[in-house]
């Protein structure tokens, strides 16, 4: 289980480091269950971007090399008609770490790319380098366990 809470501003058209008036306190609760041979399910519930509350539900798989494929569906109370649909959110998204590909090392640990099927505003998140599950998750029991071998090697 995870929380997080964001107070955002928009940035200024022309980019010359001003801010809009506009700004937001978005958030969520998150319930995370690993099922095992790399399975994740995540429920994200609470407030977006946009001003609009809603779930998100996302499954994904993380391979034995690293690789991460996942798929996710947010609904959300923003109006269909002001962003492009009633239809929920929805999309699919690869992690490639970069660690088993490139031996040199590099400021960048991954590359991710995500494939929905609408840009839009209702039901985004804000978007992060690194989220706090993400670096603490390996500190579990089960993990350790399962990959004890590799960190003696």
């Amino acid at each position: 289980m995870g929380g997080e809470l964001n107070w955002v501003q928009r940035r200024d058209a022309d980019q010359l480091f001003g801010f809009e008036g506009r700004d937001t306190l978005t958030g969520d609760v998150s319930l995370y269950r690993e099922w095992g041979g790399g399975l994740l399910s995540t429920v994200r519930v609470g407030r977006f971007l946009a001003g609009d509350w809603g779930a998100t539900v996302d499954m994904s798989k993380r391979f034995d090399n690293g690789v991460r494929l996942g798929g996710y569906v947010t609904l959300s109370d923003g109006s269909g008609r002001e962003f492009g649909g009633s239809a929920p959110d929805k999309g699919l998204y690869l992690t490639v770490p970069l660690s088993k590909f490139w031996p040199f090392g590099g400021p960048r640990k991954s590359v991710s790319t995500r494939f929905s099927d609408l840009t839009r505003d209702s039901g985004q998140r804000l978007r992060l380098n690194g989220r706090l599950y993400e670096y603490v998750s390996g500190l579990n029991r089960q993990r350790l366990e399962r990959d004890w071998t590799e960190i003696l090697d």
